[in-house]
């Protein structure tokens, strides 16, 4: 499986290996007790089920609706499950009351703009000095006691926040204030502090993230290390650090993690609406999810302490010193990430690393139902054998339908008006309504795996048809079950009397052309009109130059990043990586992408390269037009949406966000 943007084409992977096996015909009446369990359903069971979710998703919903406190109980550190609901509601309480007023995305200040180290920033500060100081209401940021938080002021323009400042009514600032105001309400109110807690705690700097006292010693003897929490309120300080200057200078950094479709959707609304984005932040923080209409996440998430996990940093020194250790640290993401990540830590922690965690354990909680006491997302380590991190891998990866959920949950709550760009002429002989379900099918990663398995033990054992194949897994996860029937559905549709694995292999060809590029002029238009657009790429063309920025006079692929000079930044085919579309600048021929926690500029050419004819028979009879589905440029889909909302602000008109003027 690719490690930053799936298909599920992984799943198909088991056809190609029983090509010219005879198909078993399944008789007409087992045809017809096989449902689209996406277009059909019994009418009691759909009831109540919203437009644009689907059957599976409902499902999910419901089964974690009804297993509210009976799920499999955590045994990790969290609120207490008992009182869980009831701080959850205070604190949306205290957030809403706060920010009652602000219904506006707000302002940027493209000086800003900048890849920016935020833990590194944000542990300068020593919080428990600050701590000390009294100060009105408005502080810590507007009101500062150390030297090194004025500066902080000062260098990310937020005295024009002040009363006196020329912004002081803007969105971006009062939603500023309003998370100050609200955050010191919230560490004084709830004592059990903030869900996220253990993603505050940074010891990778000069001083340590929490206040002095309430962390007890660090455990590096142990990977990942731990510390025990002695107050939970510890370093609720350098979380609101952490979530301004992430928003403010639009730097959400994946690190070393294959997070970056998650990344994205943070990326694109600190540009395009920063007010939300703090608000949505501060709620993270303290309740687990950014908005409170999401699944919650599996509670084995609040548990992990990624800002103690050690690192080699640029010079090779071991952060913090006190953590040498001799054992390598693997990556997650894909090639280009990786060289991006060296010298940098594993992963995020404080915002960027809340926001991807949260994400990811809900989606995969309301997909299945299901949550346990140690699920697949977990911290890479120093040390961490390979197969954790394949298991991780699997996880941070999005295809089209997580991408969509994404886009629909934080991008668009209230509309939900997400969708998706593809080349239709990869679809074959599909619908257009059907490829776009086929395409965008939302499933676990674990349990495809073993559906995978299962499907090849059937091999093993001679098995030619899929239905039967499947049922060791089919007869345990429903969702699975649903899975093998939708892709029945489609078989028989066009020509199939049984889900042979030889149709089955048809069907994951012109799945596994999702990740082909095969950008076309009206995607690149439809994504560039929209509000946010996140594009799929392959990442290869994107490498670092060393001694070389990025200049928006030099998009790639001109000099210096000209691929006859750089052989290594050619396309290689095959898509691996999302990115936020921050800018179409069409006359001067510059489309602006986000990435890695900053700005990359690229030609209309690289984006949508020149056409590849398709010569495969095989292949041929699965276009629809082989001379214009795939080409050499590196744009393989997208996620857009036409407006970002917030939450429960259903039909309001609120705009977007624009510089400071």
């Amino acid at each position: 499986r690719r490690a930053r943007w799936r298909s599920l084409a992984a799943l198909g992977a088991v056809a190609a290996t029983v090509e010219g096996v005879a198909p078993r015909d399944l008789d007409d009446a087992d045809v017809r007790k096989a449902f689209d369990a996406d277009a059909a359903c019994a009418s009691d069971e759909c009831e109540g089920q919203p437009a644009g979710v689907s059957l599976l998703q409902f499902r999910g919903q419901k089964r974690v609706a009804a297993a509210a406190g009976a799920a499999a109980a955590s045994s990790v550190a969290d609120w207490p499950s008992a009182t869980a609901s009831q701080l959850d509601e205070q604190v949306n309480a205290i957030i809403d009351e706060e920010f009652q007023n602000i219904t506006g995305f707000g302002s940027y200040l493209p000086t800003d703009f900048k890849p920016d180290v935020t833990w590194e920033a944000c542990t300068r500060v020593d919080w428990t000095l600050e701590s000390h100081s009294r100060r009105p209401m408005d502080g810590p940021i507007f009101q500062p006691s150390t030297m090194e938080l004025r500066d902080m002021v000062e260098g990310l323009g937020l005295n024009e926040c002040k009363p006196e400042g020329r912004y002081y009514e803007d969105d971006t600032c009062r939603a500023m204030r309003a998370a100050i105001l609200a955050n010191r309400r919230l560490t004084k109110a709830v004592p059990e502090g903030p869900r996220f807690v253990n993603y505050l705690l940074v010891d990778w700097g000069d001083i340590p993230s929490w206040l002095e006292g309430t962390v007890g010693p660090v455990d590096y003897s142990v990977m990942p290390p731990r510390a025990k929490v002695l107050r939970p309120n510890a370093a609720t300080g350098y979380g609101m650090c952490d979530i301004v200057r992430t928003v403010l200078t639009h730097s959400p950094n994946q690190m070393a993690t294959g997070t970056c479709g998650y990344m994205a959707s943070l990326a694109a609304l600190s540009h395009k609406a920063p007010a939300k984005a703090i608000k949505m932040g501060l709620r993270l923080m303290w309740t687990g999810r950014a908005t409170p209409t999401i699944t919650p996440p599996c509670p084995y998430i609040y548990a992990q302490q990624p800002g103690l996990v050690p690192f080699r940093d640029r010079s090779g020194q071991w952060r913090p010193r006190s953590a040498s250790s001799a054992e390598s640290t693997m990556c997650a993401g894909n090639a280009v990430d990786c060289r991006r990540a060296k010298g940098v830590p594993s992963q995020n922690a404080g915002l960027a690393f809340m926001w991807s965690q949260s994400l990811i354990g809900s989606f995969y909680h309301e997909v299945t139902g299901m949550c346990f006491d140690d699920g697949p997302a977990k911290l890479i380590y120093p040390g961490v054998d390979r197969r954790t991190v394949a298991t991780i891998k699997g996880v941070q990866g999005q295809n089209l339908g997580s991408a969509l959920w994404s886009c629909n949950e934080v991008i668009d709550p209230a509309g939900r008006g997400c969708r998706f760009g593809i080349n239709f002429n990869t679809c074959g002989p599909l619908s257009d309504d059907d490829c776009k379900l086929l395409k965008s099918y939302q499933y676990d990663d674990d349990q495809a795996a073993q559906l995978l398995y299962a499907l090849n033990m059937g091999l093993v054992r001679g098995e030619t048809d899929l239905i039967k194949a499947a049922e060791p897994v089919t007869s345990k996860y429903r969702s699975m079950r649903d899975f093998v029937n939708f892709y029945l559905k489609i078989a028989t549709e066009h020509g199939a009397h049984t889900l042979s694995l030889r149709a089955y292999q048809l069907i994951s060809l012109i799945v596994d052309s999702t990740m082909k590029p095969q950008g076309t002029e009206e995607m690149l238009e439809e994504a560039c009109r929209a509000e946010v657009a996140m594009l799929v790429i392959d990442a290869n063309p994107l490498k670092p130059i060393p001694g070389h920025d990025e200049d928006p006079s030099t998009p790639r692929p001109m000099p210096p990043f000209d691929m006859a000079t750089h052989r290594t930044l050619s396309p290689k085919g095959s898509c691996d990586h999302a990115v936020y579309l921050v800018d179409c600048d069409q006359e001067a021929n510059v489309y602006t992408l986000w990435s890695w926690g900053y700005r990359v500029y690229v030609t209309k050419e690289l984006i949508l390269g020149r056409p590849i004819p398709v010569s495969d028979p095989t292949q041929a009879k699965l276009v629809r037009d082989v001379d214009a589905t795939f080409n050499d440029g590196i744009l393989c889909n997208t996620v857009f949406a036409e407006r970002v909302s917030f939450a429960g602000l259903e039909g309001k008109d609120l705009g977007a966000a624009r510089p400071f003027a």
